[in-house]
């Protein structure tokens, strides 16, 4: 059991609050997008690389809560790449 579950991933605009489901492999296609709706940057750079960090550090410690609680027995490895 994960420590941490991931429900599903959405962008949403900051401005009008339009919104549409994604894959998570899709993020990447909104960087620096306009809001169909109002115009408004969907996805800054920034905000994208602070939500793969995110993703990695809910990675990062359900890994750990699965050694923990012995269900796996595995090295922890884990890799962030920023800029």
């Amino acid at each position: 059991m994960e420590a941490i579950t991931r429900l599903s991933s959405v962008v949403c605009c900051d401005n009008c609050n339009w919104q549409q489901d994604i894959d998570e492999r899709e993020l990447k296609d909104f960087v620096n997008k306009l809001c169909p709706e109002c115009g408004f940057i969907l996805l800054t750079e920034q905000a994208y690389l602070e939500n793969n960090l995110l993703l990695s550090l809910i990675d990062f410690t359900n890994k750990i809560m699965e050694t923990i609680d012995g269900t796996e027995e595995e090295d922890i490895e884990v890799s962030v790449k920023i800029g």
